[in-house]
């Protein structure tokens, strides 16, 4: 009766995990979309291990690994390996604050799990699977429909007319929409099943309605690798009825897709001085200069900069001056590849350019690679959710699951080490997420759940208005631009002398970037050092055509000046 209990457990925990997962958001957090599902994830994936491994204190059944399992095994290594040399070892485990999946944490629990359940899932068929992922898209397809109408019943903080529905961003949405796409591609144009022809078209019209480029760019190369592949099991036909509903559903619907379209293309144009919408530029100054900084530093190239630490090593171009996000600290590179190879080395580069290559492999076996292919495709143009992560791995594993078995021995003092490991996790987890619940209302308790904390220690000093707090969130990480920039600029009324140090060191490490400068002369200014003040204002100015505040503050000097 136990065995048959557990055995329900797993597979509910399973099912869950597929179905459930993309319909999670909350309200009221600072982050209300990846959080809950990137911990949601770990909880379920943490109760499945601990599960496993005390039905195993009553058998005496080897553990088996196969090729794919020690795939991830090794990535999970270089990913420890990259951790312990991060550049911060906290952000590394717990992921980037608003940036929660990939982080340490949740990939020792989705190893673990697809390791731990390795039977589990060798019984579920891919269609199965499939069929799972799109019982769990119900919610996020009807909700994006109810944000084309303008019927959202929740008010968001978010300006841009983008249809985002659970996921929080168009971009995220997007890519998950093409893994939906994909698979109704060849449900319709293979299995000639036309219930799929609809939801096809229900989900292109809404990843047109998230006026992704990127994302119809992933789409249009996802579907020429599919037809490349399975070319004999397609239906010519069919093929081209998908072909003619993408069109005229992009002539019907595609009219603010095609003004931003627009926008994207002026942006390359010198002579245009107002430019408002040019991510496709900029995205392209990101990548060479990833890559550049990858290849002039040994660290980096090596072992990366740390899991999810890209914000706090990559060095800003000038050329981002030149943009529309001239003001903005770039927490990714908005390419998979860059990052990875960035934060985790040339092992990570590796690690997924071979899964890449093994999906493409099996495509002409399996079709379900396809949906590998996607998810990575769209990587390409930006970085994977919490729950595309787990599909990724998830298929991967299964498509490879039979490949070489090796049995292992899982003798008592290691289950006990491996529950003991595996509950310190949770607890961990735990102590996060109520910690983060509280950010916002009362961060001064976040900070007492978890200690030395960076963001929780800032926020708290906002709270209570305390330039101590201020000065320990700097310390705590000054590679954290962001954080640093607030503190500095907090402490410019109560300590400007410090202020001034914070200023000069994120200089130091960012000489061409307009805010910093201009927050350098803020620090000048409040040390009655005029004329340094304005030479710094101005230099901010001279940087950025449309810097408001800085040309007033040189206004300002110059009416000071005037004055003396």
């Amino acid at each position: 009766m136990k065995k048959i209990n557990l055995h329900i457990i797993q597979q509910a925990i399973f099912i869950f995990l597929i179905v459930l997962t993309p319909s999670l958001f909350t309200v009221g957090l600072d982050e209300n979309f990846e959080f809950i599902k990137t911990y949601f994830l770990i909880f379920l994936f943490s109760l499945s291990i601990l599960l496993y491994v005390f039905k195993s204190f009553y058998t005496k059944k080897n553990v088996k690994i196969s090729f794919a399992g020690f795939f991830y095994l090794l990535f999970l290594c270089l990913y420890s390996f990259s951790t312990f040399f991060s550049t911060n070892f906290q952000t590394s485990f717990f992921g980037y604050f608003g940036r929660f999946s990939a982080s340490l944490l949740f990939f020792i629990t989705l190893v673990f799990y697809l390791i731990s359940n390795r039977s589990l899932i060798s019984k579920v068929s891919i269609d199965n699977i499939i069929n799972y992922i799109i019982l769990g898209s119900l919610l996020p397809l009807t909700y994006g429909f109810i944000q084309v109408l303008h019927f959202d019943f929740i008010t968001w903080e978010i300006l841009d007319n983008r249809v985002f529905s659970t996921f929080g961003q168009p971009n995220w949405y997007g890519s998950y929409l093409i893994l939906i796409l994909s698979i109704c591609l060849f449900f319709y144009v293979e299995d000639k099943l036309n219930k799929y022809l609809p939801l096809f078209v229900l989900a292109l019209l809404l990843l047109i309605q998230t006026q992704s480029i990127s994302s119809l760019i992933a789409l249009f190369i996802t579907v020429s690798v599919y037809v490349v592949f399975r070319f004999r099991y397609v239906s010519k036909n069919r093929f081209l009825v998908i072909i003619f509903f993408t069109i005229v559903t992009l002539l019907l619907f595609g009219h603010n897709f095609y003004s931003r379209l627009e926008k994207q293309v002026l942006a390359y144009d010198e002579a245009n001085t107002l430019i408002t919408n040019d991510t496709g530029k900029i995205r392209l100054i990101l990548l060479q200069s990833s890559l550049d900084q990858i290849l002039h530093n040994k660290k980096i190239f090596t072992v990366g900069s740390g899991p999810e630490t890209f914000a706090y090593s990559f060095i800003r171009p000038v050329e981002l001056n030149n943009t529309s996000e001239w003001n903005v600290i770039f927490n990714k590179p908005h390419n998979f590849a860059a990052e990875e190879f960035f934060e985790l080395g040339i092992g990570g580069f590796i690690f997924y350019s071979v899964m890449y290559v093994l999906f493409i492999y099996k495509l002409s076996f399996d079709r379900s690679s396809i949906l590998g292919v996607s998810i990575l495709t769209t990587s390409f143009f930006g970085w994977p959710t919490a729950y595309l992560y787990l599909i990724l791995f998830l298929l991967f594993y299964k498509i490879y699951l039979l490949r070489k078995v090796f049995k292992f021995t899982f003798y008592v003092p290691i289950k006990l080490f491996f529950v003991s490991f595996i509950a310190v996790l949770s607890f961990l987890e735990v102590i996060y997420v109520i910690s983060y619940v509280f950010y916002l209302s009362n961060p001064c308790l976040s900070l007492k759940i978890l200690p030395e904390y960076q963001n929780y220690v800032y926020k708290c000093g906002e709270e209570r208005g305390d330039i101590y707090y201020y000065n320990q969130a700097y310390l705590l990480n000054p590679n954290n631009k962001v954080i640093s920039l607030l503190s500095g600029y907090r402490l410019l009324t109560y300590d400007p002398n410090r202020s001034e140090q914070i200023f000069r060191e994120l200089l130091k490490k960012e000489p061409f970037n307009p805010i910093f400068i201009y927050h350098f002369g803020l620090s000048q200014e409040k040390l009655n050092r005029i004329h340094e003040a304005l030479d710094y204002y101005k230099k901010a100015n001279d940087m950025v055509p449309n810097y408001f505040e800085a040309n007033k503050a040189v206004e300002r000097m110059r009416g000071n000046l005037n004055t003396l």
